[in-house]
């Protein structure tokens, strides 16, 4: 009786609490890194060269693992706030770049028209980039987000009325 009464409140508890989970930047930060890589990994797979794509996603691996794992601690050292949002957005920005500058180099050794696709790749990439700085920048709101506290109420010594009552004044003489 009584747990089939708790348990549509336990399954709400933990419906809601993912929704406030995902709209930090740490978990934002998280799944751009792994929609970059996943976008990198696909766009390398049609460059025709298999060997130099399997290199090529061994290191993306390594370094996306790197950074997320970067980024994941920040969550937990970092408190909410602008410092930390810098911080994911300065991860991301990083890494981001660094795998476009990755397929760019993929490209350099290639004819000039086999260059088509990684150009096209490192467009599509550069685009993927501002789409996820965005989404992250979204974050920044609820990151420096403040609670507004009610207005201390001032401690008097006396009320107004016995202000004008004399020499004996204060909380004593009353």
């Amino acid at each position: 009786m009584f747990a089939s009464r708790l348990l549509p409140i336990i399954f709400f508890v933990f419906l809601a609490a993912p929704v406030h989970a995902q709209s930090d930047s740490v978990s934002v930060g998280l799944e751009a890194v792994e929609d970059f890589y996943t976008e990198v990994t696909a766009l390398v797979r049609g460059f025709g060269d298999e060997r130099a794509a399997e290199e090529f996603n061994e290191s993306s691996l390594d370094r996306t693992n790197a950074v997320a794992a970067e980024i994941r601690s920040m969550g937990w050292l970092e408190a909410p706030g602008r410092r930390r949002y810098n911080l994911v957005y300065d991860a991301f920005s990083e890494y981001a770049d660094g795998q476009i500058e990755s397929v760019r180099g993929l490209g350099a050794g290639l004819s000039p028209e086999r260059k088509g696709p990684v150009d096209e790749a490192v467009e599509r990439l550069t685009r993927l980039k501002k789409e996820k700085l965005a989404r992250i920048a979204g974050t920044l709101e609820f990151e420096t987000f403040r609670k507004k506290r009610p207005k201390p109420v001032p401690i008097m010594e006396s009320t107004p009325l016995e202000r004008n009552r004399g020499e004996r004044e204060g909380i004593y003489f009353r």
